[in-house]
């Protein structure tokens, strides 16, 4: 959701490709509006491109509101024209977003992007659903099979003073594509559920996460406890059906 740390959290992985002396590739980032610049790092082999989508960058369209709307996916393609080692998509809003961004990954582009989602479960469940109903199944099989990494952040309140990040994640390798592809998309979420609360995958749960917070003296047992009967409820009522 709003305010846990998305896009400083992208901007930490668009630094770290920057200063790493073993990396070098062309970054095209495409947000709206730029956050943050990185003007003064110094950087051993890859350059970084950003454009502001709708001031730098929008299609040509007489209709102001079809333009805003098209804005992100014009980004997206006009990025493979562009011959990226990397992609910085701001936000995966809609479903004309996310099919440009699925084109890009297909085309052996790696994509990183944000979307408003309060953990990994929903965020499949999501990518989905801004779909019409006639074409999520097409779509589940090209954003499994795309997918590599799904990360979920939220910010709390820290024993020393500030917030801490929690981070959920699942890495989407090939034992859990294979599983997924088998089922209906719309069970995608539960199943994420499942595997990061039982250790069956490459993962962590926000409840794992908070564990380890705990221990470092991060939070307190309360928040702990809070988050933990969160983490319960949710899976036991979670509803991933979409209409």
């Amino acid at each position: 959701g709003t305010g846990n740390g998305k896009s400083t959290l992208m901007a930490a992985g668009t630094r770290y490709i920057l200063e790493h002396p073993e990396i070098s590739k062309k970054i095209l980032e495409y947000s709206q509006p730029i956050e943050f610049t990185f003007d003064k790092i110094q950087s051993k082999g890859s350059l970084l491109f950003a454009s502001e989508v709708g001031k730098h960058l929008r299609p040509r369209l007489d209709n102001r509101i079809e333009a805003e709307r098209m804005a992100f996916e014009h980004a997206v393609r006009n990025s493979l024209r562009r011959h990226p080692g990397v992609i910085i998509l701001g936000e995966a809003r809609d479903q004309w977003t996310i099919s440009a961004a699925i084109k890009a990954a297909q085309t052996g582009h790696g994509l990183y992007s944000t979307m408003h989602t309060d953990d990994c479960a929903k965020t499949f469940s999501r990518a989905v659903s801004v779909f019409p109903a006639a074409e999520r199944h097409s779509t589940a099989i090209d954003i499994i099979e795309s997918l590599k990494l799904v990360v979920s952040q939220q910010l709390i309140k820290s024993e020393k003073g500030g917030k801490v990040a929690l981070r959920e994640y699942i890495v989407v390798d090939g034992d859990v594509r294979d599983y997924m592809i088998t089922k209906d998309w719309s069970e995608w979420g539960g199943i994420v559920r499942k595997l990061l609360d039982s250790d069956q995958v490459t993962g962590q749960s926000f409840a794992a996460h908070a564990k380890i917070r705990l221990e470092e003296g991060q939070i307190s047992e309360k928040t702990y406890q809070s988050i933990l009967a969160k983490s319960k409820t949710e899976n036991k009522n979670f509803d991933f059906t979409q209409d």
